[in-house]
Parts: structure tokens; C-alpha cells; sequence
């Protein structure tokens, strides 16, 4: 399978029971492995801008989809990370969706008072999810004290409701 993610206009196609079958911003799809056919596409976020930035698969088929959000009403689960992205910031997210893309197994905001974005996303064989990114938000998860556009690595547990750990890097 090919799986992409991006941003697109509230016309973007939609499969029956996606997670997100309406809104307009970060999508995440899935293509059959000859590409021919959508799995599954799906909208990750409300009615506000966002895009996902990468997609990672773990070996049950699961995908982690990553990126930024400018949403002020992000649709994080229960116990997710963060629930509420800064005001009018932009803010990392992740959201691990089903094999079918019909639910989030949890979606999360990583952001803080500040702008954060995702560059990259990667799953390990346990099912932690690390991404990386930069941020200036003083209160990112990752460690306090976030300068101007100071890079960051962070390993979100399987649950998605935890870092395992998170660094940040700059001056």
C-alpha cells in the first residue's frame, strides 16, 4: 500500500466511514498497492488549516500521521498529550489512525504557547512514535525554555497520552 498525507480543500475526497469525512486542512490516505484505488482517506482535523507532513506505519498497519495545525479546536481524544493548541499558533500534532481509517486510536496536540510544526515521523517496532520538528513555544512538552525556531525530538509512547522522551535543540 501507499500511504500519503497532506493538506487539501473541504472537496477532497473522502472514503465512506473515514475517521474525519468532512473539513478541509490535514489528510491522511491510503492507496492500494497498485495504486489504483483509495483504502481509505480521511480528514485528521476540524475545519481548520493544517497539513500532515508524514506518514509512518507500524507492522499491525496502523498509521501515525504528523504535521501542523492552525486549529483552535484540534479534535484531540481522551488522554492525549495536549487537547488545545496555543492561541493563533500553529501547533505539531499526531494522530495514529486504524488499518481502516475509519477511527483514531489517539490524536494529540504536541505544541504550547508559540508556533511548532512537524518536519518527519517515524514508528518503532514497540509502537512509540518519534517525530521532529521545530518550535519557539517556552511550554513545548519536549523541555521549557524553546527559543526562536529551536529544532526538537520527541518519542510519544504507544498509548499516545506520554513522552518517553523529548530534547530540544538550538540556542
Amino acid at each position: 500500500n501507499v500511504y500519503l498525507g497532506g493538506t487539501a480543500a473541504a472537496d477532497f475526497p473522502t472514503t465512506p466511514g473515514a475517521y474525519r469525512a468532512q473539513g478541509a486542512g490535514a489528510f491522511a490516505a491510503k492507496l492500494n498497492p497498485t495504486g489504483t484505488a483509495l483504502v481509505y482517506s480521511t480528514f485528521l482535523g476540524d475545519n481548520g488549516s493544517g497539513v500532515a507532513s508524514g506518514v509512518a506505519i507500524d507492522s499491525a498497519g496502523d498509521a501515525y500521521a504528523a504535521g501542523t495545525t492552525y486549529s483552535s479546536n484540534f479534535p484531540a481524544t481522551p488522554g492525549a498529550i495536549r487537547s488545545v493548541t496555543g492561541t493563533n499558533n500553529s501547533a505539531a500534532f499526531l494522530v495514529k489512525l486504524n488499518p481502516s481509517g475509519t477511527s483514531a486510536l489517539y490524536a494529540s496536540i504536541l505544541g504550547g504557547r508559540g508556533d511548532s510544526s512537524v518536519a518527519a515521523v517515524a514508528v518503532d517496532a514497540q509502537g512509540n512514535a518519534c517525530l521532529a520538528g521545530s518550535t519557539d513555544a517556552a511550554d513545548f512538552p519536549a523541555g521549557a525554555g524553546a527559543g526562536n525556531a529551536d529544532a526538537f525530538v520527541v518519542k510519544v509512547n504507544p498509548a499516545g497520552s506520554a513522552l518517553v522522551y523529548g530534547t530540544l535543540l538550538g540556542g
